[in-house]
């Protein structure tokens, strides 16, 4: 399951590291084996990454690790099972859902210093919060362009608000 625009949320622990839950396909090797075939299932998996990186950490989400995993970025799991449940309600629809606020900081959206053409290309690249933007690593200010003006305004707009 892959949705356009899908939201990263901040660590708990590290806000320099963001998160998300989607479905990867798998083999269902009991039931391959019944069918003589390879059978293939969706499962959740954790997504982990440093905001601006295209590195991006994958692990298969179980009932025993899922707490544990999904702990470590406060709304993930919510997201997916709400995002789940509109796409069957709505397979139509590109977009079902997008969160209105983003767990552990300022929404990314209310950035009046980032042209509005540019918030989507971010939130791809994993940044859902001004603190994110503010927080960026010299690294990934030189691989983005304009960052450096965003990150001192990022820092500026979270001083005054």
């Amino acid at each position: 399951m892959h949705f356009h625009g899908e939201t990263w949320f901040p660590s708990k622990e590290d806000s320099t590291i963001v998160g998300r839950v989607t479905e990867a396909p798998t083999v269902d090797l009991p039931e391959s084996e019944k069918a003589g075939k390879t059978v293939w299932k969706m499962v959740p998996v954790l997504h982990s990454k440093v905001p601006g990186s295209h590195d991006i950490s994958s692990q298969a989400i179980k009932p025993h690790n899922r707490e544990q995993l999904c702990g470590r970025f406060p709304g993930s799991w919510e997201h997916y099972e709400a995002a789940k449940k509109a796409q069957e309600a709505a397979p139509a629809v590109a977009n079902p859902f997008i969160p209105a606020t983003i767990a552990g900081g300022t929404p990314l959206v209310q950035a009046d210093f980032i042209p509005r053409d540019k918030l989507a290309w971010l939130a791809e690249l994993g940044f859902s919060t001004i603190e994110q933007i503010a927080a960026m690593s010299d690294t990934t200010v030189q691989n983005l362009r304009g960052a450096s003006a965003w990150r001192k305004k990022a820092t500026e707009f979270l001083k005054r608000t």
